[in-house]
């Protein structure tokens, strides 16, 4: 039987509490889980998740073993012609997909219970077609009741990648600092260089990690898990390929 270990228990608590959240846990702590989890604890039967094409074959599998509520049907989108199922509960597609027209339309035209962006990171361009597609006025983001921001990177050394979806989902948490010019002068040491607004740096660091630990990112360390932990752990993962798909052992920790 799966079991969740205490820290993520923790996790799937605050993320049921919450619209929007940034799960920000360093690599290997079991992001993947603690959202399938959400799912679980709230029933959920029409989720999206929106994640590199090259881990859609992670997520489904990690689905069928996570996954309490009964049988799925769990549908991978993998071209920009393919039609989503009426009886589809778990729809899985790749960035690069979803701001193609067909796809776009037939995903907007859904009410998700949930919304998970994986690997959230990939949505720092204001200017992307892939950022657009998900938190513009006409993103995908307007469809759901509730979303779920994933990534393991450092999320405070440049501030300004940020910056999309907290103008978006967590406006209050950077209150009143909304605006992209006050956001970039007062977090990311902004200053103008000739032409360019240079916006690459971090300034007053501690206070926007403060705001963002108040209510919208949820970010533990190894040190601060680690005696929840095994000594070692292993995780399959695969990876599509040109050729069809790799599976790589992963020492997670040791």
């Amino acid at each position: 039987m799966n079991q969740l270990y205490p820290f993520q228990q923790i996790a799937v608590s605050k993320l049921m509490q919450r619209k929007h959240t940034l799960l920000a846990d360093v690599q290997g702590l079991g992001k993947t889980v603690m959202a399938i989890e959400l799912t679980n604890q709230l029933d959920l039967y029409n989720v999206l998740i929106i994640c590199k094409a090259s881990i859609k074959e992670n997520w489904a599998r990690k689905l069928a073993t996570w996954r309490s509520l009964g049988l799925d049907y769990i549908q991978m989108i993998n071209k920009r012609t393919d039609t989503i199922s009426k009886h589809a509960t778990i729809v899985i597609v790749n960035y690069d997909l979803i701001s193609h027209s067909y796809i776009h339309l037939q995903l907007s035209s859904i009410k998700w219970q949930l919304i998970i962006c994986d690997e959230a990171h990939y949505l720092k361009n204001m200017q992307a077609k892939r950022t657009k597609a998900v938190l513009s006025k006409k993103g995908l983001i307007h469809h759901t009741e509730r979303s779920l921001m994933m990534t393991g990177t450092p999320v405070l050394n440049r501030p300004i990648e940020l910056y999309p979806m907290l103008k978006v989902l967590s406006p209050e948490t950077i209150a009143p600092y909304n605006d992209y010019y006050r956001f970039a002068k007062r977090f990311c040491a902004a200053y103008q260089d000739g032409f360019i607004f240079n916006v690459d740096g971090a300034s007053h660091t501690d206070d926007l990690n403060a705001r963002l630990r108040k209510g919208f990112m949820i970010r533990r360390s190894y040190d601060e898990v680690e005696m929840q932990l095994p000594k070692r752990r292993y995780e399959i993962v695969l990876i599509d390929q040109a050729d069809g798909v790799k599976t790589n052992l992963r020492i997670l920790e040791s």
